[in-house]
């Protein structure tokens, strides 16, 4: 099968361009990092691969991420988030693909993570630019699902090898690295469903292929446990017992708890997370004190 991956050079789409590999899959890369006119604001260059390539799925990672930056420079997260966005849509329809799925966030939640237990996965409280345009990307799948089905999955903060930089755990690894120092803003108790991301990759792949009927819906991929900063913590300096933490004021852009409700994952998807936590987090920064 030919599947186009959009930010496959990215944390998550190195793990996945290498997976969909692995099971015979022909993959097309595309990502800003490779080359500047693989930008998915580029629509002359975007329609080119569509015509060579013909794929029969896309996979849509590419995006403007970090939340606490969106406010700083908006116009780059509305113009790559949603533009972007809606110029592979068009392009997939436009060209026969079969299939498009399209990672949203969990940013969407906002502050209220009761609405995890309502049936449509509805949300509205939003805190961040960054959310917003998410949230938009995620209606205009919604407006362009027809001939071809539309699926959007919901990454909950994931964690793993080579982990994003501006995350938590991404943050404490190079901070092991480099001997510096964590800021810890707030009293550490907000809490994460944080999401390894080779149960991510599982997960993404059922979403490619399940059957249904469907023309569109949207899924929670997360981790099952709750992990509180403060629990995050000192599971690294069970192994890294000299690690400087710096106190800071809580940031009004961070959520207090972002967990996944995954029970609609689980019996449509047959998905859930297998992997435990804590090894899986000892096993990264035993790793990173070794290099």
């Amino acid at each position: 099968m030919k599947i186009i991956i959009t930010g496959n050079l990215g944390f998550i789409g190195c793990h996945l361009q290498k997976k969909l590999e692995s099971l015979g899959h022909d993959i097309k890369g595309y990502d800003i990092k490779n080359n500047f006119i693989e930008d998915i604001r580029n629509e002359t260059y975007l329609e080119s691969v569509f015509n060579s390539f013909r794929p029969d799925k896309v996979i849509h990672l590419a995006a403007r991420a970090m939340v606490r930056q969106s406010a700083d420079a908006p116009h780059e997260y509305t113009s790559t988030n949603i533009d972007g966005t809606y110029n592979l849509l068009r392009l997939a329809n436009k060209y026969g693909v079969k299939r498009f799925l399209s990672a949203s966030s969990s940013s969407v939640y906002g502050e209220t993570p009761d609405v995890l237990l309502r049936e449509d996965m509805s949300c509205e409280n939003f805190k961040s630019i960054y959310a917003i345009t998410k949230k938009a990307s995620e209606h205009l799948c919604q407006m362009m699902a027809g001939k071809m089905k539309v699926f959007v999955f919901r990454p909950f903060p994931v964690y793993g090898e080579n982990s994003r930089s501006d995350m938590a755990i991404g943050k404490l690894l190079n901070i092991v690295k480099n001997n510096g120092e964590f800021h810890k803003y707030g009293k550490g108790d907000s809490v994460r469903g944080y999401t390894n991301v080779h149960d991510l990759v599982d997960g993404i792949v059922k979403l490619m292929e399940f059957e249904t009927d469907k023309n569109f819906d949207i899924f929670n991929l997360g981790g099952s446990e709750k992990i509180s900063l403060n629990k995050l913590l000192e599971i690294v300096k069970d192994v890294c017992p000299n690690l400087k933490i710096v106190q800071e004021k809580e940031n009004p852009y961070d959520v207090f708890s972002s967990c996944a409700d995954i029970r609609k994952a689980e019996k449509i998807l047959n998905w859930k997370p297998t992997r435990i936590f804590e090894d899986e987090i000892k096993k990264l920064f035993i790793c990173q004190t070794q290099v």
